[in-house]
């Protein structure tokens, strides 16, 4: 009886969830603000998608993946090798694309994540 209690308090208030559970899905950037000056993506959308084990993303033209090393309720970690494909893409260049660095610390306001770094603040928006 105590042990089906104590597991319901468990469930019931949410100890035992993986953090990334939260993270799961795909997500829109919307900017990446260094110091004071906000970036937005100017010629396309860029997204990413969390699952798993593993986080993509777009560079414009090319998908993008890398392995997540680990993530707690602060910090989500990528492994530091990145395989992407090598397509030749005739779009317009984006000036976005270059700091595109989903590893660091975050937080979630709604549905709003932003991942901070030392290449700005990444907000990107739950689709």
């Amino acid at each position: 009886m105590k042990t089906s209690l104590v597991l319901l308090l468990l469930c019931t208030f949410g100890f035992g969830k993986d953090p990334l559970d939260k993270l799961i899905g795909k997500w829109k950037l919307e900017k990446v603000v260094m110091g004071d000056t906000p970036i937005y993506p100017e010629k396309h959308s860029f997204f990413v998608i969390i699952n798993q084990t593993t986080l993509s993303y777009s560079d414009g033209c090319n998908r993008c993946t890398k392995q997540i090393a680990f993530v707690t309720d602060t910090s989500i970690k990528l492994d530091g090798t990145v395989g992407c494909t090598k397509m030749y893409c005739p779009r317009p260049y984006d000036f976005i694309s270059d700091y595109q660095n989903y590893s660091g610390n975050y937080k979630l306001q709604d549905s709003i994540l932003i991942i901070t770094n030392d290449e700005g603040e990444h907000y990107l928006i739950k689709q």
